[in-house]
């Protein structure tokens, strides 16, 4: 018979008459200052985010253009050694070349 009793019970614990239901959570008065003044701070920070990034992408730009005038001065140079390269080589060539035919005509008759 006890098992009836606490069968009865468990099914008393669980039905719907019992469950309290929470009173539901009161809504604030019309006063809405507090999150209109998080709102205007949200957005000013957003514009403050916004015109940071705005900044770094010029900085990115003018960073690419500096590195870019970088690159043709170094491409200039590079050439330039090169070709410098080349006249102090033909001028060591001609140089030899004169002082061979000198040691040959006056030396080794």
């Amino acid at each position: 018979m006890s098992e009836k009793r606490q069968e009865e019970e468990s099914r008393r614990s669980t039905t719907a008459e019992d469950v309290t239901i929470p009173d539901p959570p009161r809504l604030p008065s019309g006063d809405y200052s507090y999150t209109v003044e998080l709102v205007g701070s949200m957005q000013h920070q957003l514009g403050k985010l916004t015109q940071a990034v705005e900044s770094l992408t010029a900085q990115s730009r003018e960073h690419g253009d500096e590195l870019k005038k970088l690159s043709q001065a170094l491409h200039t140079a590079k050439t330039l050694v090169k070709v410098l390269g080349g006249l102090l080589l033909l001028i060591c060539g001609f140089i030899a070349w004169t002082v061979n035919t000198y040691i040959a005509a006056r030396l080794l008759p």
